[in-house]
């Protein structure tokens, strides 16, 4: 059902940027294609792959150096928020200190900023991921316009 979600919500977008985006929504990250659109929208794979996983699939098939990730958090915390209000948000850190905070285990819906297998997989290829709340399409435009913004730099 996830996977479904996932692609009905990219064929949406893609219906919304379809002057500027690829002809359809890609779902294999192993596939390659050609294309002089400059977006290209994926969805989500197979049942044990979590988006954050494909994504870091996709970066790799591209050799994109940045990710990001729009979640449904303002920043990565040292600890949970929801149980420790005062938890500091995390402006950057490097993957080493990242994946503590998130351990190794991972199974379908846990709840962490950054899925561990995609965590591993960016850290090993040098990838640079972004979270940014999703829900605040201003503050994208803030980092994309190289002004100030909320998230959290991993790499």
């Amino acid at each position: 059902m996830g996977i479904a979600a996932t692609k009905l919500n990219a064929e949406l977008l893609r219906v919304i940027f379809s002057q500027q985006a690829y002809s359809q929504v890609l779902d294999n990250p192993n596939q390659k294609i050609r294309t002089n659109k400059k977006l290209i929208i994926a969805s989500g794979w197979k049942p044990g792959c979590s988006s954050d996983l494909d994504a870091v699939l996709w970066a790799n098939n591209f050799q994109a150096r940045l990710l990001i990730n729009l979640t449904d958090i303002d920043f990565v915390y040292e600890k949970d928020p929801d149980q420790y209000p005062k938890a500091r948000p995390i402006k950057q850190i490097n993957w080493a200190d990242f994946r503590k905070i998130i351990g190794n285990q991972w199974s379908p819906r846990l709840s962490r900023p950054f899925g561990p297998p995609a965590a591993r997989l960016a850290q090993k290829n040098k990838l640079k991921v972004l979270i940014l709340n999703g829900r605040k399409l201003d503050n994208l435009k803030n980092y994309l316009k190289g002004k100030n913004f909320k998230g959290t730099i991993i790499e």
